[in-house]
């Protein structure tokens, strides 16, 4: 019974990170490491621990929705953040928004006091056009150089 309430907050989650997909405006870099990691959970999952498992259905469900976060997309909206794990990421909650210069792009480091950990997001985009996407939103925020 578990394994269909983790399965059915799964769905709920993934068909609410689908819609939130669509908003994005400036699409950030995919992280591999955290790609592969969830590919992995999900084939680690169906093929270890589903065969084994009264409830073979729900536990496919489990590790194809798994599977399927290791192609989400993350980024920026008008309003928000959307990424992976943050359900309420709105861009006027944060304190800072900060815009490092990196190497092969930029990265926008979101700071609050009132969260957990901040979020750190890396662009291929210049982090001008960072900016100027912010200021567009009517949202400060600093740039600092590497």
């Amino acid at each position: 019974m578990e394994f269909l309430f983790i399965a059915l907050l799964l769905l709920g989650y993934t068909i609410y990170y689908q819609t939130q997909m669509k908003k994005i405006f400036i699409k950030s870099k995919r992280s591999i490491f955290k790609s592969s990691l969830l590919l992995l959970a999900g084939v680690f999952f169906v093929l270890i621990r589903a065969p084994k498992a009264p409830n073979l259905g729900t536990n496919l469900l489990i590790g194809f929705l798994l599977i399927l976060q290791a192609w989400r997309k993350e980024g920026l909206s008008r309003d928000r953040v959307i990424t992976f794990g943050v359900r309420n990421g709105k861009l006027a909650e944060y304190e800072k928004l900060i815009i490092h210069n990196e190497h092969s792009g930029a990265r926008l480091e979101c700071q609050s006091s009132t969260r957990r950990s901040d979020i750190n997001l890396y662009f291929k985009d210049e982090p001008k056009v960072i900016r100027k996407f912010l200021n567009d939103c009517k949202l400060h925020c600093e740039l600092l150089q590497k």
